[in-house]
């Protein structure tokens, strides 16, 4: 027998030992003289190769979920032997990898990845993250399992972040966001999405943006995840419903004709608790006119939320309005008188004036001061202008003379 030989004889004949350690820790008899008598044990072969017991250690690290053992236990082992995080089992898994499948709802398994994800860090963490790409990363499956502590992965994933070993290209190299776009990991998605919120934009299924090939198969709870996130990063964008093109047709085909009542309800879910003034927006886009009328008609509690800068939905609209966007659906006989004589909250004008300044269409001013026609006195007087008085009879007479 050569030398090699007989360490990993004496090394095999120790793990039933670490075993049977491992058993009486099992049966809560755990104390501090049993982790005394482990690292009593530990030591008698420190003098081993490395790389000679790791293999078997890590082959005690794969059959942690039936001897569930203390996790003070497992973390001596690990301190003695990290090497034994890069031992692959039959499957071709790292044991974080094969932690993160088969953690389950154990809480104390989790403590065992908690471990493993530290002295992973201490040591090869990229190459144990990346792992076999044939049967999905360590990144992949710590986003996409519906079974894990969503707590708890979700510190891991955010711990992951912070410390550079989950990057923007992983998230678009691994599909991440596309991984984890369902309700079940709904907090993972919106951790990775704030870390690189452009991949909301960028992610694609069969060459789609994400959020439009959820609309497309009709997926409503993954499509209520994207849109809580999107309205959160892109508010300025309108949740990015708008962003891009859906398959070679325009948006107003797909809101108007291609989805039905589960879009808005769904949709409500997300804006209403927010109050986000969506019609107030679209008002700013140039097929806001054939555009809002969906969503006014499904969502009518969008025509009374304020924007911003205070202003209602007919401020909002006369504001960015121009020749096109005032027409058939915005009727004069649907503006209350008190909305006319209101002055926009940003510039202090009327609603005719602000129409006029932005080039808005003449009938529809010439529309509006029919229905009040004291408006531009009105004007006129707060300009600091004066009514003329009526001329008097006498004087009509000596101006005639």
């Amino acid at each position: 027998m050569n030398c090699l030989q007989y360490k990993v004889a004496k090394a095999e004949s120790f793990l039933p030992k670490l075993k049977a350690l491992i058993d009486i820790a099992e049966n809560h008899l755990y104390d501090e003289k049993l982790l005394a008598s482990l690292e009593d044990a530990m030591v008698k072969i420190t003098d081993m190769d490395e790389a000679v017991v790791a293999p078997l250690v890590g082959e005690a690290l794969f059959s942690l979920h039936e001897s569930r053992p203390p996790v003070e236990i497992v973390e001596k082992l690990l301190e003695m032997f990290p090497m034994a995080l890069n031992v692959r089992n039959s499957d071709g898994l790292f044991p974080i990898q094969f932690a993160i499948d088969t953690v389950r709802n154990s809480k104390l398994y989790c403590n065992y990845m908690h471990l493993f994800v530290n002295r992973s860090c201490v040591g090869q963490l990229h190459k144990t993250l990346r792992g076999d790409e044939k049967r999905g990363t360590t990144i992949q499956i710590l986003t996409f399992s519906f079974l894990l502590q969503n707590d708890y992965i979700l510190e891991v994933i955010d711990y992951f972040c912070k410390q550079g070993f989950i990057t923007k290209e992983d998230i678009d190299n691994f599909n991440l966001l596309t991984r984890s776009c369902h309700k079940q990991c709904k907090e993972r998605f919106e951790c990775l999405a704030r870390w690189h919120k452009e991949a909301l934009k960028t992610s694609r299924v069969e060459d789609k943006p994400l959020l439009y090939n959820l609309l497309s198969e009709e997926n409503f709870d993954s499509v209520e995840v994207f849109l809580q996130v999107s309205f959160q990063l892109f508010p300025d964008e309108s949740g990015l419903l708008f962003f891009g093109d859906y398959s070679e047709q325009d948006h107003v085909h797909m809101y108007q004709d291609i989805l039905g009542f589960s879009f808005y309800e769904t949709l409500e879910k997300v804006i209403r608790p927010i109050s986000f003034p969506l019609l107030h927006q679209m008002c700013k886009r140039s097929e806001g006119v054939r555009l809002r009328l969906p969503f006014k008609n499904n969502l009518p509690f969008l025509r009374k939320l304020l924007d911003e800068d205070g202003r209602n939905y007919n401020q909002a609209l006369f504001a960015h309005c121009n020749y096109y966007t005032l027409g058939r659906q915005t009727r004069v006989g649907n503006i209350a008188i008190e909305e006319l004589e209101t002055k926009d909250p940003v510039t202090g004008l009327l609603p005719f004036v602000t129409i006029a300044a932005n080039n808005g269409s003449v009938g529809f001013i010439y529309d509006l001061l029919l229905k009040h026609p004291s408006a531009l006195l009105n004007c006129i007087e707060s300009s600091g202008g004066q009514k003329e008085k009526p001329m008097s009879l006498k004087r009509k007479r000596d101006d005639s003379n």
